[in-house]
């Protein structure tokens, strides 16, 4: 394990200084976007979403999308809530096209080993459209644009 240097002078004693989020909608900054796999051995695009203003400004949550057929309406609404106009036909995506874009999130809160936690329950438009957001219909495997 490597050694590292760290400083405590402003970490208050015992531990973070977490802030609950009140449930609700706010508008994130998709910050990053990785790739992995889900426990039951899908693959899975962790998406992490910073509050963009206000008190709760740079905290970021979770949002993971399963590529599998049952989860696809969340890709979708992650999509649209980006401004793609999402065709009804097979196509590849990128979402690491979206890191920066500003969606809204509707956060709720979840018991978790006895502590809540803030959740994702949904994204959507702030209103924003994508300069082009048409699908290239040429192949079954079209890249969605942004």
């Amino acid at each position: 394990m490597a050694k590292r240097k760290v400083d405590f002078t402003d970490v208050p004693e015992g531990g973070s200084s977490f802030k609950l989020i009140p449930e609700g909608n706010y508008p994130m900054v998709i910050d990053s976007v990785t790739a992995g796999t889900s426990k039951a051995g899908n693959d899975r695009d962790e998406v992490i979403l910073k509050m963009a203003e206000g008190e709760f400004k740079g905290i970021a949550l979770y949002h993971y999308i399963t590529y599998t057929k049952a989860s696809l309406g969340t890709l979708r609404e992650f999509l649209v809530a980006c401004g793609v106009d999402v065709p009804a036909k097979a196509c590849s995506v990128d979402l690491e096209k979206y890191i920066g874009k500003t969606v809204m999130a509707e956060i709720y809160h979840e018991e978790f080993n006895g502590k809540t936690k803030c959740k994702i329950q949904s994204v959507f438009s702030v209103g924003e459209s994508a300069d082009d957001d048409g699908m290239s219909s040429d192949e079954a495997d079209d890249e969605l644009p942004i």
